[in-house]
């Protein structure tokens, strides 16, 4: 009943036909590859496969690690932006983790425990970094090539939702406490919070809206407008700063200090 054993039913929406059914998926997770038809499911016997949707076969299958054998609950599933790795989170009765694994034979890559908690993680969009939450409302950054981890802030309760932005410049938390939490990736800390009665938000391709469901009430859609008039730059040059430019088309900061000297994207971030 709680869905921990699930079938999983995979449609073609132009044809409304049904090309693929996978049966005894933990709790029903499974990714699509980000730019080719397929997907990634695992099984309850502890193996994962990729399956080809243009014929509905399984191209590849091979087992989980031995290491994840005490972490032996499903909470999470995803592809990385490339396509090439393939995050896993797990959880029992006294520890979660996050693991990281090559999407072409599954070999673990990276490993991280976070506090026990049966939530989302989200990829950041240069693949990098992977945000998962813990039950402890701690929200993390884990590094997805060492497996190193980044406590940014707590959550009064439980960080429930990880959702970065389009141009990975914040990623936007929910806790149990219904509220929303956005975090400066580049100044590493909290920018402002949501008490919208929420814990959970979605942006739209390009970044500049954002859809937050209200529990048990609606959903409201909100504008998410970068700073224009104020912009903090974390990299230290050394004091005194000497000189500061900008590029002839606006693009390009430039700026010395006593140590180093810095060139940023403002486009980019």
């Amino acid at each position: 009943a709680a869905g921990a054993r699930a079938e999983v039913e995979i449609w073609e929406v132009a044809s409304a036909r049904r090309i693929l059914l996978l049966r005894d998926v933990p709790y029903g997770m499974v990714s699509f590859h980000p730019h080719v038809s397929q997907l990634i499911a695992t099984s309850r016997d502890g193996s994962a496969g990729v399956w080809n949707l243009a014929d509905g076969t399984r191209s590849i299958r091979f087992a989980l690690p031995a290491e994840l054998a005490d972490v032996n609950s499903l909470a999470d599933l995803k592809y990385s932006p490339d396509g090439e790795r393939f995050a896993l989170r797990y959880h029992s009765n006294y520890l979660g983790a996050v693991s990281v694994h090559n999407a072409a034979d599954g070999a673990l890559l990276a490993f991280q425990t976070v506090a026990r908690g049966l939530h989302a993680l989200d990829w950041h969009p240069t693949g990098r970094w992977i945000a998962a939450g813990g039950d402890d409302g701690s929200v993390n950054l884990i590094d997805s090539q060492t497996g190193e981890s980044h406590t940014l802030g707590r959550h009064m309760a439980a960080a429930a939702t990880m959702a970065f932005s389009p141009d990975g410049r914040y990623l936007i938390t929910g806790g149990w406490e219904k509220e929303l939490i956005c975090w400066d990736l580049q100044a590493m800390q909290r920018a402002f919070t949501m008490p919208l009665g929420s814990y959970r938000l979605q942006f739209d391709a390009d970044g500049r809206q954002c859809a937050v469901g209200i529990v048990g009430k609606s959903v409201q859609l909100h504008a998410f407008e970068r700073p224009t008039t104020h912009r903090e730059f974390a990299e230290d040059l050394g004091a005194p700063i000497h000189r500061a430019a900008f590029s002839p088309d606006g693009r390009w900061l430039a700026a010395s200090g006593d140590k180093q000297a810095g060139v940023w994207d403002l486009a980019g971030g």
